[in-house]
């Protein structure tokens, strides 16, 4: 996009964001830390400010942001699932600022949530994905290497070898 373009985007989300309770700029901007898609209880873990908060609060809340264009929603197997346009996305990860601390809190939500083997997909081993995902975020490579190899004979027995691939060359990168 020409510059502004971008100037006037940025404009219109700031607009948009100043309009949000403290809460939900909270929730936007530490939900940032998801690159793909999240549920209440993904969003609850980062938001460790309002330990009290109950579920439907947060769920709630994303569909306010939802209703502003800040997220997107969808029902998948009778649940609500938010994620962001990229452009929205890198906004509200700007305003996020430092995400050291919110990474460490994305990690023990996957880890809470991983899927035990069998694995048939790679949806399957999504948590795992993420864990290294985050991992890598942070600069802690021998952890996201060892995630990595805890699912290594699982995406090479099922000819994920591109992905596997993909996933070391970020590594050595």
């Amino acid at each position: 996009f020409p510059v502004t373009i971008q100037l006037g985007i940025a404009l219109v989300l700031d607009a948009s964001f100043q309009r949000l309770s403290q809460r939900q700029q909270e929730l936007f901007t530490k939900t940032s830390i998801y690159r793909r898609e999240f549920d209440s209880l993904a969003a609850k873990a980062v938001m460790d400010n309002y330990p009290e908060i109950a579920l439907s609060e947060i769920t709630a809340d994303l569909r306010e942001l939802q209703r502003r264009s800040l997220l997107e929603e969808k029902e998948e197997n009778r649940q609500r699932i938010f994620s962001f346009q990229p452009l929205v996305w890198e906004y509200a990860q700007y305003k996020a600022g430092d995400q050291r601390e919110l990474h460490q809190k994305a990690i023990a939500y996957y880890i809470s949530t991983i899927r035990t083997k069998p694995w048939q997909t790679l949806k399957d081993v999504t948590e795992y994905l993420e864990i290294f995902y985050h991992w890598s975020q942070l600069k802690v490579y021998d952890s996201a290497f060892d995630i990595l190899r805890a699912i290594e004979d699982f995406l090479t027995r099922r000819g994920y070898y591109q992905t596997l691939a993909d996933y070391y060359l970020e590594l050595v990168t």
